[in-house]
């Protein structure tokens, strides 16, 4: 009797191969960035099982590219993206216009009087919560869980800091990552003039 043992190898599918154009008025060094953090770009070596995939590396590229255009100044950039199906590879090419660049125009400090801040959250307002990303600085933030009363700035004890101090200079290009650093200098100039436990109870930023 003969007995004939056969094997079957399968090679798994190779998935969607795809091109990726970025199209718009990009520098080659923001032309570079974009590229380096791109997954739509990064794992082109690995190719999408499926449409649906391709699409989330996509629109995951498209977000991640708006929110480096914000981060530096560019608040009002778009990104469109288009996945042409009927080539072969597949076709996917981002549409970017980084828009104007945005400057700082003025910065006010009001100080208030804090009665209670033992629940105090920062929460976007209207929001469930939200982090303190670059990409999130515009957001208004209020404390809440936290009492306080408005105070006149003329007559509080401690005059407040410059500009110049907090690293925020008018007619400058505005870069959400600087409000951050800005925040930190603003706490500690009240730390090391008598106020050992400051929090900013609002932060608001309006973009015109």
């Amino acid at each position: 009797m003969l007995g004939l043992l056969m094997f079957v190898l399968c090679g798994a599918a190779s998935g969607i191969e795809y091109t990726v154009q970025l199209e718009g008025p990009l520098d080659s060094a923001t032309r570079a960035s974009l590229r380096e953090f791109s997954d739509s770009i990064g794992d082109q070596d690995t190719p999408p099982a499926s449409a649906i995939h391709l699409r989330r590396r996509v629109v995951r590229d498209q977000e991640r590219f708006v929110r480096y255009f914000r981060a530096r100044g560019h608040y009002a950039a778009t990104v469109q993206y288009e996945i042409d199906t009927d080539t072969t590879p597949v076709a996917v090419r981002f549409t970017i216009n980084p828009g104007p660049l945005y400057f700082l125009r003025e910065v006010n400090i009001i100080p208030v009087q804090v009665t209670d801040i033992s629940e105090a959250i920062m929460r976007p307002e209207g929001a469930e919560g939200a982090s303190l990303e670059d990409d999130a600085l515009l957001e208004d933030y209020v404390a809440e869980g936290v009492a306080a009363e408005a105070l006149d700035s003329a007559t509080f004890p401690l005059s407040m800091p410059s500009n110049q101090y907090l690293g925020l200079q008018r007619d400058r290009p505005f870069i959400a990552g600087e409000l951050r650093q800005a925040q930190t200098r603003l706490l500690r100039y009240f730390r090391d003039n008598g106020y050992p436990f400051p929090t900013v109870t609002q932060r608001r930023v309006v973009v015109d």
